[in-house]
């Protein structure tokens, strides 16, 4: 009975990975991570950036803006993000191993790690709501209106966009997978039956 239900807890791990990995792929190309004012005058995704809902579908370089020199935000943002989907995946594919093939000594230790670098790791790339545009709003404002020949842009805050949506959706994915491999039973390895 309990290795049933310790494989049928192995297939949600499983499913809610490839959940995780999708949303997270979904963000990378995703160019409303951060909208600028209630009406979205302009987006900034970790790669590409849009203007008036239109979404440019070239890869972005910061310096081309002109207002963000600091570009460590969006770097550290990016770097996060990716490294989320790499220990994400390693953990499904450890628990995936150890669900099909073979039971691996400490493999639930690596992969609660794993599980938890990848939720941590994730939840780091919020750190782009860090960047100048976003806690100097008003420089920002007045930069925008400009750029955009619209001088009706006065409060250009950072809202939460499209992108934070499917990256929280995807942090929350990876720590209910960690919280479920510590709570359910082991089964025995499916070639083993």
């Amino acid at each position: 009975m309990c290795n049933a239900i310790g494989s049928i807890f192995r297939l949600v791990i499983v499913l809610g990975c490839l959940a995780a990995l999708l949303f997270q792929f979904l963000t990378m190309f995703n160019c409303e991570y951060i909208q600028f004012g209630e009406e979205g005058y302009a987006s900034i995704g970790l790669w590409y950036y849009g203007v008036a809902g239109e979404c440019n579908t070239e890869e972005y370089d910061v310096s081309q803006f002109g207002w963000f020199e600091d570009e460590s935000w969006i770097t550290g943002a990016r770097s996060c993000l990716i490294m989320s989907m790499i220990f994400g995946a390693a953990a499904c594919a450890m628990v995936t191993f150890e669900w099909c093939c073979c039971e691996v000594c400490c493999a639930g230790c690596l992969e609660g790690l794993a599980f938890s670098a990848a939720w941590i790791s994730g939840g780091l790339a919020f750190g782009l709501y860090g960047m100048e545009a976003c806690t100097n709003t008003e420089e920002f404002s007045a930069f925008l209106a400009t750029e955009l020949n619209n001088p009706d842009i006065t409060n250009a805050e950072c809202v939460w966009g499209v992108g934070s949506s499917l990256n929280a959706c995807a942090c929350i994915c990876w720590f209910g997978c960690g919280l479920i491999l510590c709570c359910a039973p082991q089964p025995d390895p499916i070639c083993r039956k």
